[in-house]
C-alpha cells in the first residue's frame, strides 16, 4: 500500500510521460549501480575475458561509487521529500537528478582517469611525435582518417587521406625529408597491393592492442 501511495503522490502535477520516463531511467540507473556493486563477484570472469587485470582502486572504487549512487534513492525511500527539498525539484525527478550527477561525476572525475591508462591511441601518437620532432615531415593516412589521430597528433602540417593508388603514388613522390604513412592493420593487404612493384611495407611503429581488442582495428 505504501508503494501505491508513494507513486500516486509522486505523480501529482507531473505529466505521465515525465513520470514514467523518470521511473524507467531510475530503474536503469539502479541496474548500473547494482552492477558496479557486484563488480568484485563478476571481475574474475571479466578478467579472463580481457586477458588483463585492472587496478584494484578501479574495482573497489567502482563498488564505492555504486553505494554512494544508491544513497539518494534510499534516502528518498525512507525519508520521502528530503531530497526533493534539497534539490527543489519534482519528487519523481529529484532522486534521479542527484543519482545521475553522482554517476556521471564519478566517471568523469575519477573512473575515466583510471581507465585512461588503457588508452592506446594517445601513447602511439605521443611516441610518433617524439620520433618526428624537428623533421621535415609529410604525413598521410590510408583510407578514412580517424578524428582521434588528428586530435592527439595535433600536427601543424596537413595530414593527407589516401584513398587509391594515384594518391599513394603522389605521396610517395613527395620531396619531404620524412614521409609517414599511417594505416590500420585491416587495410595492410590492400595497401601492399597498391605499392609500386618491388616496394614492401614494414611498420616501424605500431599501436598497442590489448587482448580484448581487435588487432585489425589498430
Amino acid at each position: 500500500m505504501r508503494e501505491v501511495i508513494d507513486i500516486q503522490s509522486a505523480r501529482d502535477n507531473v505529466p505521465a510521460v515525465v513520470f514514467w520516463s523518470a521511473r524507467i531511467q531510475t530503474m536503469l540507473l539502479v541496474a548500473v549501480l547494482v552492477a558496479e556493486i557486484a563488480l568484485p563477484a563478476t571481475w574474475p570472469m571479466i578478467k579472463q575475458w580481457m586477458g588483463s587485470d585492472a587496478p584494484k582502486r578501479l574495482v573497489w572504487g567502482t563498488v564505492l561509487l555504486g553505494f554512494v549512487g544508491l544513497a539518494p534513492l534510499a534516502i528518498e525511500r525512507f525519508r520521502p521529500g528530503l531530497i526533493t527539498r534539497i534539490v527543489s525539484s519534482e519528487k519523481v525527478l529529484a532522486p534521479l537528478i542527484v543519482t545521475s550527477i553522482i554517476v556521471i561525476g564519478g566517471y568523469v572525475t575519477w573512473q575515466y582517469q583510471a581507465i585512461s591508462g588503457y588508452q592506446t591511441m594517445r601513447p602511439f601518437c605521443t611516441e610518433l611525435k617524439g620520433e618526428l620532432a624537428n623533421s621535415d615531415v609529410e604525413m598521410a593516412y590510408f583510407r578514412n582518417l580517424p578524428f582521434d589521430i588528428l586530435f592527439y597528433l595535433d600536427s601543424p602540417e596537413w595530414i593527407h587521406s589516401i584513398q587509391n593508388a594515384e594518391g599513394l603514388n603522389d605521396f610517395l613522390s613527395s620531396r619531404a625529408e620524412t614521409r609517414v604513412l599511417i594505416w590500420r592493420d585491416e587495410f595492410h593487404e590492400e595497401l601492399a597491393g597498391l605499392l609500386p612493384e618491388g616496394m614492401t611495407i614494414q611498420p616501424t611503429l605500431k599501436e598497442r592492442a590489448y587482448p580484448w581488442e581487435e588487432e585489425s582495428k589498430k
